[in-house]
């Protein structure tokens, strides 16, 4: 994880973490130990979700020899449910969020991660983020606002 990660608080307690990595999240993926250090990272900051923000630079569609600015999101969490409904809090175009204009590139994973001694799960989406202009400052506060609304407080389950 960059050393750019930083978590964000409500309350007292630590929320999600985010963190801006400047490569496509194919070439993420490849790195050793990705997800036991993104494990980790959420354990060790006492946090309930972890962002990554992928920001490269892609050929334009255009013939040109110009590039165009692309973004990806990855989410990842140890509790499925609650990385679920803040998934779909965030691809809904009628919230009072910024639309990021996400599409997710698969399902919610779950991946098996060695934490000292013992065996963790750990929850990973990844997403693709069509709209390249919303940057860390428009995304960390769409994701706090999944939190600021009571009926999707940690550990408080709500019907989608």
């Amino acid at each position: 994880i960059p050393s750019d990660a930083s978590a964000t608080s409500s309350s007292s307690s630590s929320l999600f973490g985010i963190s801006t990595i400047l490569l496509d999240m194919e070439t993420f993926w490849r790195k050793d130990n990705v997800l036991q250090t993104m494990a980790q990272f959420i354990a060790e900051n006492n946090l309930k979700m972890l962002g990554l923000m992928f920001t490269y630079m892609q050929k334009a569609e255009d013939g040109q020899d110009s590039e165009k600015p692309c973004r990806q999101l990855a989410l990842a969490s140890t509790d499925r449910d609650e990385l679920e409904r803040l998934v779909a809090f965030l691809m809904d175009d009628g919230s009072d969020i910024v639309n990021l204009q996400l599409s997710k590139q698969d399902e919610v994973s779950e991946e098996k991660v060695m934490m000292k001694d013992s065996i963790s799960k750990l929850y990973v989406i990844q997403m693709d983020q069509h709209n390249s202009a919303a940057s860390r400052k428009q995304v960390a506060p769409a994701i706090m606002g999944f939190w600021k609304d009571q009926s999707h407080s940690w550990g408080e389950r709500s019907e989608l």
